[in-house]
């Protein structure tokens, strides 16, 4: 079994999630009820992501979105995989003061595993991450599926 998240939230979004679960935490101290709202709502923007499983026995792929450790989403039958690519990906996050109106944009270096079915230009992407994560997911990929993959790193 493979299994791995895929998105997370970005860190300028998970900065202020922090503060608001601080003060919760805070406000725990004063009002029980309304704490406990401030604490819930930060759990769960912090504990959501999306993901991939692959069962390789039943050859078998789920994409799923996750909420406090529960995973949500269907089995599918896993394509016969004609090739994996090791891509870099740059995600910009932008963010809007309210009061001002000006904008910063955060930018972001991961690296994608893809997984491409036979004959098909459609992928999934099975890890997201960090180089050397990436690549020895790459690895783990091209060994248990038995083909080689593609790096576009270079």
């Amino acid at each position: 079994m493979y299994q791995r998240k895929i998105k997370t939230i970005p860190l300028p979004l998970r900065i202020p999630t922090l503060g608001v679960l601080l003060f919760g935490l805070y406000t725990c101290t004063q009002h029980l009820p309304l704490g406990l709202l401030f604490v819930a709502v930060a759990g769960v923007i912090l504990t959501i992501h999306d993901g991939v499983q692959i069962d390789f026995s039943t050859k078998r792929i789920k994409l799923y979105w996750s909420l406090a450790g529960l995973k949500f989403g269907a089995w599918e039958a896993l394509p016969a995989p004609d090739r994996i690519t090791l891509v870099p990906v740059r995600h910009t996050f932008t963010v809007y003061g309210s009061r001002t109106g000006s904008s910063t944009n955060y930018q972001s270096l991961a690296f994608e595993v893809r997984l491409y079915p036979k004959d098909s230009s459609d992928h999934y992407v099975v890890s997201a991450g960090v180089f050397n994560a990436a690549k020895a997911d790459a690895e783990f990929l091209s060994n248990h599926l038995e083909l080689v993959y593609e790096d576009f790193t270079a």
